[in-house]
Parts: structure tokens; sequence; C-alpha cells
């Protein structure tokens, strides 16, 4: 994954994707945006432990066959934002 000066982010020639490969690269998505937000002094919401700590009560929020919240990740979604917002 290469983020170039533009912003944009990029991969360059595709390496064969292995386990070590895609876990060692799981945030960098999520850090290029906290980056960027952090340097143009935006707020930056990244609070992955609510949706772990529900997963951990057995708790889904995520659809079975993609990766798009369901209902339940919607709900937790706007509670998370809601009390964030209610500090800052």
């Amino acid at each position: 994954m290469v983020l170039w000066p533009n912003g944009y982010l990029s991969a360059e020639k595709a390496p064969q994707a292995t386990l070590e490969l895609i876990q060692g690269h799981l945030n960098a998505q999520r850090d290029a945006i906290r980056e960027f937000a952090l340097k143009n002094a935006f707020h930056f919401l990244d609070r992955p432990q609510e949706f772990q700590a529900a997963a951990a009560r057995g708790t889904e929020h995520y659809y079975l066959t993609d990766t798009h919240w369901n209902q339940d990740g919607h709900r937790l979604a706007a509670r998370t934002v809601a009390a964030y917002l209610k500090v800052h």
C-alpha cells in the first residue's frame, strides 16, 4: 500500500496475499485516514473496542456475507458517535 502525496492510496504490484501480509496491513487505511485527520485538525473517531467488546459478548454486528454493518452494528455505531459528540 502506498500513500501518494496527492492523498490517494494505491497498491503497487499486488503481492501474493498471505495471512501474515493481510495481518500486517489490516490497519493501513485507518492509519492513513487518522494521519490525514490529525494533520488537518479534523476529529477522528476510532473506537474498535466497542465492536470488539460486543463481539466478545456474542453480538453480531456485521452481515454474514459481507463486511457491512447490520442493524445492530449501525445502532452500536450511532451510540458510539453520540457518546463521542457529547464530550467533543
